[in-house]
């Protein structure tokens, strides 16, 4: 028979003890509900010392399930969960609102009181792999007097490391959460309320314009975008692509001394973390095909100027930009498609780049032969997400 209750909800966290006396060594599934929508599955197997007095197996039956999102509080009557035996059986646990023994675990979690976002900011953020057309794009902006921002960027990126730092933290110190530590009243979202804080105040303190221009041209800065949004809901993301094949040839040239598997691997993550995310940032993100701005300068600063509401004098700044300037060229026909059979590469550096980019580049609509685009299909040189 199941024992068990269902202890404790906050915005963040459902709490309880789920226990099977006939099978004592089996730490069961217990599923968690909101108003009979399935929110996921945690498993009772966290220890409390409580319990272990209570002669509950050896305590070790307790189980903390970390909501996606902030529960409002009118929805914390609708949680309700079950414990699921070996067997398969289902048993709804029942609520007890009162711990076995008073606990600090029972306090109510601590909130980040800080500011984390800035909706009076208008940044725009030039996202991409490196040789893709990132600098073009993010010079051109900066050539206009309403923007602000460095050449590179390579700060905010930071922030995905801090990311995964924490996600890996809390990760290795789950049972601690269902004891009387300290860990166990500071979720994890006040870390990462906190971090989100101190980069916003530090982007606050370096542009002092409403409109700056943030270029970092690597996957964490693309990985990290929904986030960026999340503090900067005023945001604009540009992401600069550009076909493999010229991308990784281009890096080749710009920089000889990595290797041809890094080049591969930096081009295909950056691609393959814009697929992820891009469509989390619908009405705020625009692709812009390296091809495009090269060849077709006038279109490209008109389709980039519409999505960030440039005026028309900026815009022909921009389209004069594109067309004249043109920054960190490494080849002399630098708007030229390679025909990958004249395109030096052996075998084995042909055999490495269709492992790491082929997916990418069929995902892109990218050609593998001589034209750039699968069938020649134009329409993927500037798309609005």
């Amino acid at each position: 028979m199941i024992t068990g209750f269902l202890e404790s909800v906050d915005q963040f966290q459902v709490r309880g003890w789920a226990y099977e006396a006939e099978c004592p060594d089996a730490f069961l599934n217990v599923e968690v509900f909101c108003n009979g929508r399935y929110l996921g599955t945690a498993t009772a197997n966290l220890y409390r010392d409580d319990l272990e007095r209570a002669a509950i197996g050896c305590g070790n039956h307790a189980f903390i399930f970390n909501l996606e999102g902030k529960l409002a509080e009118a929805n914390f009557a609708q949680i309700k969960t079950f414990a699921v035996a070996p067997a398969g059986q289902k048993s709804e646990l029942p609520i007890n609102t009162q711990p076995t023994t008073e606990s600090q675990t029972s306090l109510p979690k601590l909130e980040f009181e800080g500011i984390t976002c800035d909706d009076k900011k208008n940044p725009v953020f030039v996202l991409g792999a490196a040789r893709s057309g990132t600098s073009a794009a993010a010079q051109a902006l900066l050539g206009l007097p309403r923007f602000e921002g460095a050449e590179e960027g390579h700060t905010l990126d930071l922030l995905a490391h801090f990311a995964v730092c924490l996600d890996n933290f809390y990760n290795t110190k789950a049972d601690e959460l269902g004891r009387n530590t300290m860990l166990a009243r500071v979720p994890q979202k006040y870390f990462d309320d906190a971090i989100d804080h101190m980069f916003r105040d530090l982007a606050e303190k370096y542009y002092r314009r409403a409109y700056w221009v943030e270029k970092t041209p690597n996957s964490n800065l693309v990985y990290i975008a929904p986030r960026l949004l999340k503090i900067w809901p005023k945001a604009k993301f540009v992401f600069m692509k550009r076909r493999g094949i010229e991308n990784i040839r281009s890096r080749e040239r710009k920089f000889p001394k990595i290797e041809f598997t890094t080049h591969c691997r930096e081009w295909a993550s950056a691609m393959t973390a814009w697929r992820l995310v891009g469509s989390q940032l619908r009405g705020r993100a625009i692709e812009i095909d390296q091809l495009c701005l090269v060849q077709q300068p006038r279109a490209a600063a008109v389709q980039l100027g519409r999505f960030l509401e440039l005026d028309e004098i900026e815009i022909d700044r921009v389209s004069q930009y594109f067309s004249v300037e043109r920054p960190q060229r490494t080849e002399m026909n630098f708007s030229s498609v390679l025909d990958p059979n004249v395109v030096d590469w052996d075998t084995t550096k042909w055999s490495t780049f269709s492992e790491i980019c082929a997916e990418s580049m069929r995902a892109f609509k990218y050609g593998f032969g001589s034209d750039y685009y699968d069938a020649g299909d134009s329409d993927e040189m500037v798309k609005f997400i």
